[in-house]
């Protein structure tokens, strides 16, 4: 079986910081690629589902995407991902309640939308709730 990696798609350093810090007490497993912007992930993403060379540009177990993104919002790579890939989950991550972006996110193939919890803790939580579904029961392509 692959390492399980977690593609992170955030441009806050704070929501970064959080995120990473939860990730350790949750004991999550693998690795973490984190990616700033839109342009940036859409790169890397579209890169690893298409290179031969799987140990320089592995192909993530599960994306964690803000919608609000600089260069390329995150509705844009959602679009471009899921044209290159089906079957990797998606979970939006965001701090958008626009029921338009629920609706857009889940339009273009997201797995699940959450809004970003207000205080760490929350996040924690969250993440106990992900590593169930996702790494826990779920079985992944």
């Amino acid at each position: 079986m692959k390492e399980f990696l977690t593609v992170l798609i955030e441009d806050d350093e704070d929501d970064v910081f959080f995120f990473q810090r939860a990730m350790q007490q949750v004991d999550w497993p693998g690795a973490i690629q984190i990616l700033r912007d839109g342009a940036e992930a859409i790169a890397y993403l579209t890169d690893a589902h298409s290179a031969t060379d799987r140990q320089q540009h592995p192909t993530p177990s599960l994306v964690i995407l803000d919608l609000n993104l600089p260069i390329r919002t995150g509705l844009d790579v959602l679009e471009v991902f899921r044209g290159h890939d089906d079957t990797t989950p998606v979970v939006v991550l965001t701090s958008s309640t626009s029921e338009l972006d629920v609706r857009d996110a889940y339009r273009l193939g997201a797995n699940c939308y959450f809004n970003k919890p207000s205080h760490p803790d929350g996040l924690v939580e969250l993440l106990k709730v992900l590593k169930a579904h996702w790494l826990d029961y779920n079985r992944l392509a």
